[in-house]
C-alpha cells in the first residue's frame, strides 16, 4: 500500500504499477478510512490485485540477454525450415530436369508423362510431390482445360503482340490503337476456329466426361466458345476507350521533328 499527500488517498502499489482494472485502489485512490480494512481485504483477494501482485514479483526476473538468445533461436529454426523447404524444391526441380534430360523431352508443351513418371515412382519423390503431379496429370488430361488451354493459346499469340507495343512507352497512339482494333478483330475471326480446337482436343484427350457429357455437347461447347470470343472485344474496346483522347501525345515525339526537318 501506498498513498500520495497532494491527492490524500491511497493506491495499491502492485496494481499501481502492473493492474489493468480500473478501480479505487489502482487508479482513483482510496479515501475512505472508516471501510479501510474491509475494502482492504476484499481487494487482496480481487483477481487483478493477484495478477498484477504475479507481475510485480517476477518483473525482472528474466533476462533481456536470454529472451534476445530465445528470439534469434526461433529465428534460426525459421531460417533452418525455410532452407529445408528450399531445398526440397529444388531437388523436385533437380529430378525433374534430369527426368527431362534423360528421356529427351522438352521443358515445354502440353505432355504429362514426367508426372506420369512421378506418381510410377512415388517411392522416389515425397508425398507432396507425388500428389501434385497426380492433380496434373488429372488436369492435363480435362477436355475443359485442353479445350481452353487451345483457345486462349491462340489468343494470347496475338494480344502478347499489343502487350509488346504498348509497353514501349511510344508516342504514336494511333498506331496503338490501330493495333487495338486489329487485335479485336483478330480474336473475333477465332469464333470460325471453333471446330478445329474441337477436334484437336478431343483427339488429344477424349470426348468430354461427366455431367457436361450429355445432349448435343458439341453445340453446347460451340456457344460458350462464341460467348466467350464475343465478351473479350467488347472488354478490350472498354479498356481503351479513353486512349483516343491521348493522340495530342504524338506532338511530343522528337521523331516527328527530326522528319520535319530533314
Amino acid at each position: 500500500m501506498t498513498g500520495s499527500t497532494r491527492e490524500q488517498k491511497l493506491y495499491c502499489w502492485d496494481c499501481l504499477l502492473f493492474g489493468t482494472d480500473s478501480g479505487s485502489w489502482a487508479r482513483d485512490g482510496y479515501s475512505d478510512l472508516g471501510s479501510l480494512s474491509k475494502s482492504a481485504h476484499r481487494h487482496q483477494n480481487a483477481s487483478g490485485y493477484l495478477r498484477a501482485t504475479i507481475h510485480l514479483k517476477t518483473f525482472g526476473d528474466t533476462r533481456i540477454e536470454l529472451q534476445l538468445d530465445e528470439q534469434q533461436q526461433r529465428g534460426v529454426i525459421a531460417q533452418n525450415e525455410n532452407v529445408k523447404r528450399n531445398r526440397g524444391l529444388l531437388k523436385r526441380l533437380i529430378n525433374c530436369v534430369v527426368y527431362l534430360g534423360k528421356q529427351e523431352l522438352p521443358f515445354r508443351g502440353h505432355d504429362e508423362s514426367v508426372f506420369e513418371h512421378i506418381v510410377d515412382h512415388h517411392t522416389e519423390f515425397d508425398d507432396e510431390t507425388v500428389h501434385c503431379s497426380d492433380g496434373y496429370i488429372t488436369l492435363l488430361t480435362s477436355f475443359d482445360f485442353s479445350f481452353w488451354l487451345k483457345t486462349f493459346h491462340a489468343i494470347f499469340s496475338y494480344s502478347d503482340v499489343v502487350f509488346l507495343i504498348l509497353q514501349n512507352k511510344g508516342f504514336d497512339m494511333q498506331f496503338c490503337l490501330a493495333r487495338v482494333d486489329q487485335l479485336q478483330r483478330q480474336i473475333e475471326q477465332e469464333k470460325g476456329n471453333f471446330d478445329s480446337v474441337y477436334d484437336e482436343t478431343q483427339a488429344l484427350v477424349g470426348s468430354p466426361r461427366g455431367r457436361g457429357a450429355q445432349g448435343d455437347v458439341r453445340a453446347r461447347y460451340r456457344e460458350l466458345h462464341c460467348s466467350v470470343i464475343d465478351s473479350l472485344p467488347t472488354q478490350i474496346a472498354n479498356r481503351f476507350s479513353d486512349h483516343k483522347k491521348l493522340e495530342f501525345l504524338a506532338l511530343l515525339d522528337p521523331q516527328q521533328f527530326i522528319t520535319a526537318l530533314l
